[in-house]
């Protein structure tokens, strides 16, 4: 356990009181929202839907009748919200209550994977971080599948680092059993976004290389890395035929047609394209676009007018270069003061705050992954925030749904960002030195 190499300086109990003040906050949350809703109605349109859908499963379980159809994201947490309104009655705090628990899950193994990167005092602090974001605390608390999807990440990511380590020494058969569990985390993950498998994969396999360098005679760590690599190639694998079969069971109507993992979209001004084309990826986007614009106007009674780059034109894949740097520079820090039409929105201008702690942030988490030995973990967290984020330039529609998704990656930066600030604390006598080389990290 890492809490029997903590250095003296180090208050035993600070990442459990940082876990204890991470689920108060967000059970708070959820009790405030449940009654007196902080945002206007149309922040939380996912949310009745899934109590919506949940009512019509509960009662489809009692009565035997079909389940309704869904697709396979919304409709594996609607069919947990229908098992939770079947035991509980239908009340939207029981799954926003057990949300909030679940996180508090995932920041402590944030925490653990965050120690793998850095000493304990940056890894808490990096946890303190997490615990008090303002977005996190929202999402999830709220009746929404981010707590669960943000879980199975955080989990996969804490199985495959946590195995490599050559101190460990757990028999063949509980390694790989844990490796068929990391896989599958990775699948399930996989059912809510089918981009992140691949994404998850190429992370981990990242760190698995690093780690077989660091490691070249010992053949323990070796075949460890080698048979995650194997775990991960089945996870990719799988996810088609599991994916079939739950569209059976959930009546799921048929996706759009794929290529790799790259939509497909025909039909525009040029007629059918290329999928591997750049044309064929702004037909994409203008399609989702128009489809969700018309979908507001039809359930909700508004327009969307924080969509992203609505008459945007790929014509080659340079267009595509050149657009990267605006659009990752949106995704990830808009709306900003001074660069975003703020209004009186208050939920913009809370954004805007909250975006500009992000952006500093990543400053700050820039220079410490320069200054980081990139051990196995470090280079996974790094190559997954940046395989990330072009894809989530290129594919995300709108503000809204940018500032929901990047609680999937931008979390990753915070052990780097975390471990500058300890030092500057260190330095001013405000937190303790480790002076004693921590085991996972080598610091």
């Amino acid at each position: 356990m890492i809490g029997r190499h903590l250095p003296a300086s180090f208050p035993a109990h600070l990442p459990l009181a940082i876990l204890a003040a991470a689920v108060l906050l967000r059970v708070g949350a959820a009790l405030v929202t449940e009654s007196h809703p902080l945002f206007p109605p149309y922040y939380y349109t996912d949310a009745r839907e899934y109590h919506t859908t949940g009512i019509e499963i509960a009662r489809a379980m009692k009565d035997g009748s079909p389940i309704p159809a869904m697709t396979i994201g919304k409709g594996l947490y609607s069919l947990w919200t229908g098992l939770l309104y079947r035991l509980a009655g239908p009340r939207p705090i029981v799954p926003k209550l057990l949300n909030a628990l679940l996180t508090g899950g995932t920041i402590w193994l944030l925490y653990r994977l965050a120690c793998l990167v850095v000493p304990p005092w940056p890894a808490a602090l990096c946890a303190a971080l997490l615990a008090a974001w303002p977005s996190h605390i929202f999402y999830t608390s709220q009746h929404l599948k981010e707590a669960a999807m943000l879980a199975l990440l955080a989990g996969a990511f804490f199985i495959y680092l946590r195995q490599w380590e050559p101190e460990r020494q757990p028999s063949i058969l509980r390694q790989q059993a844990a490796f068929a569990a990391g896989a599958g985390l990775i699948i399930l993950m996989g059912f809510f976004r089918t981009h992140l498998i691949p994404v998850i994969c190429i992370a981990l396999a990242a760190g698995g290389v690093v780690q077989l360098r660091r490691h070249r005679g010992d053949r323990r760590v070796a075949l460890s890395v080698l048979a995650s690599f194997l775990w991960l190639a089945t996870s990719m694998g799988l996810v088609k035929s599991v994916s079939a079969s739950l569209q059976n069971a959930l009546g799921t109507p048929v996706m759009p047609e794929m290529a790799g993992f790259l939509p497909k979209a025909t039909g525009g001004s040029r007629g059918s394209v290329s999928p591997f084309s750049p044309e064929n990826l702004a037909q994409y986007r203008r399609l989702r676009l128009e489809q969700d614009q018309y979908w507001s106007n039809t359930m909700v009674g508004r327009a969307i007018d924080t969509q992203l780059f609505p008459d945007l034109e790929f014509h080659t894949w340079w267009d595509v270069l050149k657009f990267l740097p605006k659009g990752m520079s949106y995704v990830l820090f808009m709306p900003l003061p001074g660069l975003y039409p703020l209004g009186r929105n208050v939920g913009r201008i809370l954004s805007s705050l909250e975006n500009t702690a992000l952006l500093a942030i990543f400053i700050l988490a820039a220079i410490g992954a320069w200054r980081a030995p990139k051990r196995p973990a470090a280079v996974s967290f790094l190559v997954f925030f940046c395989l990330m984020v072009p894809p989530s330039a290129l594919l995300e529609f709108d503000l809204g749904g940018a500032s929901r998704h990047r609680l999937q990656f931008f979390p990753f930066l915070f052990p780097f960002a975390a471990s500058v600030i300890a030092t500057w604390l260190q330095k001013r006598g405000i937190i303790g030195h480790e002076k004693t080389e921590h085991p996972h990290t080598g610091l």
